[in-house]
């Protein structure tokens, strides 16, 4: 029984002690969204949280998600970053 409590009083103070945190419960400044569309004519939207400290590298982060290797089957990108609130940005659409 005791080594019960203890396993659960570890396990708890490694869940929230931990640097990793669940995906709903982080709250970054840099939310980057990228639009892909596929040659197929599908439509795949993926956001991204960057832990960018300032609006500058919110703006290299979303460049690094336009300028990636991109296979035949994508037809075009479109990447949006916001900052903290702040309006969103759209880079030059890719391809």
């Amino acid at each position: 029984m005791c080594t019960f409590r203890l396993s659960a009083l570890v396990s708890l103070a490694l869940l929230y002690g931990s640097p990793f945190a669940f995906a709903g419960e982080t709250a970054t400044a840099c939310t980057i969204t990228v639009r892909t569309t596929m040659k197929s004519g599908d439509l795949k939207k993926r956001v991204f949280h960057s832990h960018a400290a300032t609006p500058d590298a919110c703006a290299e982060d979303a460049r690094l998600h336009n300028e990636n290797y991109f296979p035949p089957k994508i037809s075009s990108v479109k990447v949006e970053y916001q900052f903290a609130g702040d309006a969103k940005i759209s880079l030059p659409e890719t391809r």
